[in-house]
């Protein structure tokens, strides 16, 4: 951030050039949207620092101010997926939108997770809106490698099931192109950049003894807690979204094959080795399958909550009015 903004000098406060000790540097717009607070954000002082740095703390404020505001933000548009797409009311879209709020306990609020997860979100809103969904997803490729991995998966599932069935003409042609290019953007940056670290990410040797070593940590206590809790959560989630298409004439932003994100990130996060932090990345794919928990919270809670109610006042007024 502070190299970003030209403050750069000598470790480990600053450092020399933009990507030094980077191994995530191709994230650079994660880092960019914090500029804007860096500038405008109050400086916060506090007495007890021993020799505080004004810089890096205003550095700190910014990022932090993203990740708040990237929570907010993705609240609105889970109710504005619920509400304004699935046509469900007030109540229901509110209740999913809150639930999404608590979802953000399982990712890391502090890094640049919850600005990946309200693009991911975004990209769900505008998933049939290709002028909106194109220009956003090419760009995440230089904000979060997750975003174009999570739709990339969407519409390769959806277009080799219309490549084997082909009853009627393929409707995402521009959003699996785009996505396509963010794809290739982002491997071209890993190729090129050639940044230190993370190596076992794109060596398959590795992946074997990656695995292994997740799977181990995953059955302690410490890797239930924090893999085992999210990804049932998840997979919770996909159900509901499973049942809740299979009950409704169309759906527009949601296909069975949606659900393949979620094994695809889990199977990546294992082979990656990314021990506990496993759930946190399958996590990323909520903002999928939790709108739909509106259409279940409408039917079978509020419905069912007011309907009685409502049928005993129209009851009493008819008496009254007899």
């Amino acid at each position: 951030m502070l190299a970003l903004v030209g403050e750069r000098g000598e470790p480990p406060a600053r450092i020399p050039t933009v990507l030094q000790r980077a191994p995530m540097g191709y994230r650079i717009l994660s880092v960019a949207a914090a500029i804007p607070f860096y500038y405008v954000l109050p400086y916060y002082s506090f007495s007890r620092l021993q020799e505080p740095d004004e810089l890096y703390l205003r550095a700190t404020a910014a990022l932090a101010m993203v990740s708040y505001l990237s929570v907010l933000l993705t609240v609105l548009v889970i109710y504005g997926v619920a509400r304004r797409k699935l046509k469900r009311s007030l109540g229901a879209s509110l209740l999913a939108a809150l639930f999404a709020f608590g979802l953000f306990l399982f990712v890391g609020t502090s890094s640049v997770d919850p600005l990946a997860i309200l693009v991911i979100s975004l990209l769900v809103y505008f998933i049939d809106r290709p002028v909106f969904y194109g220009p956003l997803v090419i760009v995440s490729a230089a904000m979060n490698e997750k975003v174009a991995i999570i739709f990339a998966v969407v519409f390769a599932a959806r277009f080799l099931a219309w490549l084997f069935r082909r009853r009627e003409p393929y409707l995402y042609w521009a959003q699996t192109i785009s996505t396509g290019i963010a794809v290739v953007a982002y491997a071209a940056m890993r190729l090129l950049l050639r940044l230190p670290g993370y190596e076992n990410q794109t060596d398959p040797g590795t992946w074997l003894a990656g695995a292994a070593s997740t799977l181990e940590a995953s059955i302690s206590l410490k890797g239930l807690v924090q893999n085992g809790i999210p990804l049932a959560i998840v997979a919770i989630l996909a159900l509901i979204a499973f049942v809740t298409w299979r009950g409704r004439a169309s759906i527009w932003h949601f296909s069975p094959l949606d659900l393949a994100v979620a094994p695809a990130l889990l199977v990546i996060g294992v082979a990656i080795d990314m021990q506990f932090t496993v759930g946190r990345l399958v996590m990323h794919s909520f903002p999928l399958y939790l709108p739909l928990l509106a259409v279940v919270i409408e039917d079978h809670v509020i419905r069912r909550s007011i309907g009685p109610a409502s049928i005993s006042h129209e009851e009493g007024g008819a008496a009254i009015g007899a």
